[in-house]
């Protein structure tokens, strides 16, 4: 069986959509997942003796794992880059990619004053929670009569995690013993 031949995907995909008509966020619906994508910033200005590019994306995405259930997934992909001078009237380049997958709760807000086609002004200027696209997903999940589950990229976090605090636990203890039995060097 595959999301195709499940009856109630497309009550699911019925009330996604439903739940975002109206909204600046864009629903796009595949074979089996449905996502729903926040174009936080894409812009292309004049900074102070630069050029500048930015472009925020963030996306939740509902992929159908079995009747009625769907793993849950969120990501944030931030891709930017700067050319210009320095104080120093240095030449720069540089550039950043950043992302994060998993289940994201976040609130962000930025703000860049430059000068684009329309003039000077704020090319970026948005503030977004994760929160606008997580509370009417979750109802429209609910309302479909569907459960989720963690996706496989938030359980390996999850479980790295768990594992790394253990770890500093672990290392936690034994730096107590030996420095309670003197052992330490100081």
């Amino acid at each position: 069986m595959d999301a195709s031949t499940d009856p109630g995907w497309p009550r699911l995909v019925d009330a996604v959509q439903r739940a975002f008509a109206g909204s600046p966020y864009r629903v796009d619906v595949g074979p089996d997942a449905i996502t729903v994508i926040a174009d936080l910033a894409d812009a292309r200005f004049l900074g102070f003796a630069s050029v500048r590019r930015v472009g925020v994306v963030y996306r939740t995405r509902l992929t159908w794992t079995a009747p009625a259930r769907v793993t849950w997934e969120d990501a944030e992909e931030v891709v930017e880059w700067s050319a210009g001078v320095d104080g120093a009237l240095v030449p720069r380049l540089t550039g950043r990619i950043a992302g994060m997958r998993g289940r994201v709760v976040q609130a962000s807000f930025r703000k860049e004053l430059g000068v684009d086609e329309r003039g000077l002004g704020f090319p970026v200027d948005y503030a977004f929670s994760s929160n606008e696209i997580a509370t009417p997903l979750k109802a429209a999940v609910e309302q479909a009569g569907f459960r989720t589950a963690m996706a496989t990229t938030t359980r390996i976090g999850l479980v790295a995690a768990i594992v790394g605090g253990g770890g500093a636990v672990v290392a936690g203890v034994v730096l107590a013993v030996l420095a309670a039995t003197g052992n330490l060097a100081g």
